[in-house]
């Protein structure tokens, strides 16, 4: 009777352990920093660049891999197709057309292509990147998703976020211009300003961090922060690769519920 007893306070225990942990890495991971600098850092491994991670502070790094993913191997690939974005229209065409488009295009007409994870997942393009997924990809990932983010010389994107665990801005060739909103004032702006105006030269906005990357440079995207990339060259290919844990996942599933419920 008594072995049952300390059993069962045992089992709470552990009960309560676990739910603790996960309350305290939900806590974390809707904590929004404030944003006043990028800081940079090298990649040394996997653990290191996820506890900078969990910190939800943005930095940047230089990532060396052993790999043929250029922008040669985009304008050479065969079975990936991009989501291509013109003024009001949106065209889902194979890679290698895509970035001709973009590539001869310019700001009088210009084209965007975001948002192509179904793509990828549909394709054997993530067999290309088994390398880097490992070196990023937190220890406990219970899901990831990845896209390929290119545009006109001198266009730029909308404001991107997410609400994963980690985002991975990865620049595999070219440069660009990043700009992170700073996340105490997110909800001054409500909504977000034209992303046109972040870009206007001579007119940074104060509320805004800015920097600069260039190719095989990496930027860790803390969730609930925004972005806008202005692409400065015309081979400027940014792969950005996603991850969620648990608690991530558990929150934004949690989040999604609620919100249909409410």
């Amino acid at each position: 009777y008594i072995m049952n007893i300390i059993n069962t306070y045992i089992f709470h225990f552990f009960i309560f352990v676990i739910i603790f942990c996960i309350y305290l890495n939900i806590i974390r991971h809707i904590t929004i920093q404030d944003i006043h600098y990028i800081s940079e850092t090298d990649y040394h491994d996997n653990y290191s660049i996820n506890q900078l991670c969990s910190l939800n502070k943005p930095f940047i790094f230089k990532y060396y891999y052993s790999s043929d993913l250029d922008y040669n191997f985009f304008l050479n690939t065969k079975y990936l197709k991009l989501k291509l974005y013109n003024n009001k229209q949106t065209y889902n065409i194979p890679c290698k057309k895509a970035l001709t488009l973009i590539n001869n295009s310019n700001l009088d007409k210009p084209y965007l292509t975001y948002n192509n994870s179904s793509n990828i997942n549909n394709s054997e393009f993530i067999s290309n990147i088994k390398n880097i997924n490992s070196d990023l990809q937190p220890i406990l990932k219970t899901n990831s998703k990845f896209d390929i983010i290119t545009g006109t010389q001198y266009h730029f994107t909308p404001f991107i976020s997410h609400t994963n665990f980690s985002c991975f801005l990865f620049l595999i060739s070219g440069s660009i211009n990043v700009s992170l909103i700073n996340s105490n004032l997110y909800n001054k702006f409500s909504p977000l300003p034209d992303p046109s105006n972040i870009w206007i030269k001579g007119k940074k906005k104060t509320n805004f961090v800015y920097c600069k990357m260039h190719e095989k440079n990496v930027l860790f995207l803390p969730p609930y922060v925004c972005t806008s990339i202005k692409f400065l060259t015309k081979d400027a290919v940014i792969l950005a690769l996603y991850y969620d844990t648990f608690s991530s996942s558990f929150y934004n599933i949690f989040n999604s519920v609620s919100t249909k419920i409410l």
